[in-house]
């Protein structure tokens, strides 16, 4: 369905985007484009704000698709722009898309095309078609309006503006969850960000994909390694860029934590993890999936960098030994503590995650990371030599025993004033 824009509903872009759409126009036609088209975010937002629905403060990407190819349009479009106006430009032939950002301004331009996913979960296979056509492997019907700036007119096939004047969430089609699963996560966060409700036949949608969910720790089946980056990506843009509490209230609702793993489904403890976590500078995602029944496997599914499936592993094996630790009265000792945290290597990210989780007497670790394990012995190495010590395993003990000593002096200090 082509709708004509009247002069009173034009949309309205931000300025400095006019004159960059100008030149990417008179460069595709030079490149032999037939088609260019604007969709997806900023064709939405642009029609949010003119209806009103909400206020949309800035747009920042602008994604375009073409019949015709993109790369050599990239080529003019880097004549026809300084070196000073372009960054950041990147080139993905698998699926003839191109990135670039002018004058900070992020631009995104692919081929129009179609896709057939084969197996639910990994990626498809394209082939190049029409615009109208690429509009259907979108995910929801207010991110399938097109906008064709020559013409004037845009391209709404699926009533995506019918969509955002009822603020609803509707998937274009019924296996839209089956082909790409991420699409829950994304879901929750358009919900969350617009306040928009997701609809009832696509919350349907999601209850009946996920009932023949076939991965993750309950089926001890991996994610697809294309599901796993993109369920990364999506995470990580859910807890960096969107209000989380909200996207993650939703999933829950939904029933649709699940897609994670079961335990994260029914616990009720992640938001005051994450709380902690940003208190205590730790990533959010590590602080969410602590709350797992297998944080290490789920790490692993994620396809985490090493690094921080290196940190679930210590936290995990940090948490059991605790909950095995019987606490006597000597244990509340700060020098108990600084020994067992500091004797068996474990990362100062690892123990912030026990504290965030809310371990056995995460207190102590508490104290420990934020002033203990900051107390130096009162005389260093140099001049307990200069006195007449020797260098070896007896100076590093007497330099343990005078720092356990400056540790416990504050501490009764601290009690008795």
């Amino acid at each position: 369905m082509e709708i004509p824009l009247r002069p009173e509903s034009e949309l309205q872009f931000p300025h400095p985007f006019k004159e960059i759409l100008g030149l990417i126009q008179i460069a595709a036609k030079q490149a032999g484009v037939t088609r260019l088209a604007l969709v997806g975010g900023a064709v939405r937002d642009c029609l949010i704000n003119y209806n009103k629905i909400t206020k949309i403060q800035k747009i920042h990407d602008f994604d375009f698709v073409v019949e015709g190819s993109p790369i050599k349009l990239s080529d003019l479009l880097l004549e026809k722009f300084t070196s000073k106006r372009v960054s950041n430009f990147r080139i993905h032939q698998k699926y003839q898309t191109i990135e670039l950002s002018i004058d900070r301004i992020k631009i995104n331009i692919a081929t129009a095309r179609k896709e057939q996913y084969n197996k639910s979960g990994f990626n498809p296979e394209v082939s190049p078609t029409t615009i109208e056509e690429d509009l259907y492997r979108r995910d929801f019907t207010i991110n399938a309006i097109a906008f064709e700036p020559k013409t004037q007119q845009l391209i709404d096939p699926y009533n995506g503006i019918n969509a955002i004047r009822s603020k609803q969430l509707i998937l274009i089609h019924s296996r839209s969850i089956e082909e790409d699963p991420t699409r829950i996560i994304r879901a929750a966060r358009y919900a969350a960000r617009l306040n928009f409700q997701l609809s009832s036949e696509s919350i349907s949608q999601i209850k009946s994909t996920l009932s023949l969910w076939p991965w993750g720790s309950v089926h001890n089946e991996p994610f697809p390694h294309a599901l796993s980056t993109r369920m990364r990506m999506e995470l990580n843009l859910l807890f960096n860029k969107e209000p989380w509490e909200s996207c993650l209230e939703l999933l829950q609702e939904w029933g649709a934590l699940s897609i994670l793993e079961g335990g994260l489904q029914v616990d009720k403890r992640w938001k005051r993890r994450i709380h902690w976590g940003i208190r205590l500078r730790v990533p959010r995602l590590l602080c969410f999936i602590a709350g797992a029944d297998n944080p290490n496997l789920l790490a692993k599914q994620l396809q985490l960098p090493t690094s921080e499936q290196k940190v679930m592993e210590e936290f995990f094996d940090l948490k059991s030994y605790l909950s095995n630790l019987k606490i006597k009265e000597e244990h509340s000792s700060p020098i108990f503590w600084c020994k067992i945290l500091e004797s068996r290597k474990w990362s100062k990210e690892s123990i912030c995650i026990a504290i965030c989780f809310g371990v056995n007497s995460w207190e102590k670790l508490l104290k420990w990371y934020l002033k203990w394990r900051h107390i130096k012995s009162p005389k260093s190495a140099a001049e307990l030599i200069s006195s007449g010590w020797e260098a070896g395993p007896s100076l590093g003990a007497e330099i343990s025993r005078l720092r356990y000593q400056e540790i416990e002096t504050l501490e009764d200090s601290k009690y008795h004033r």
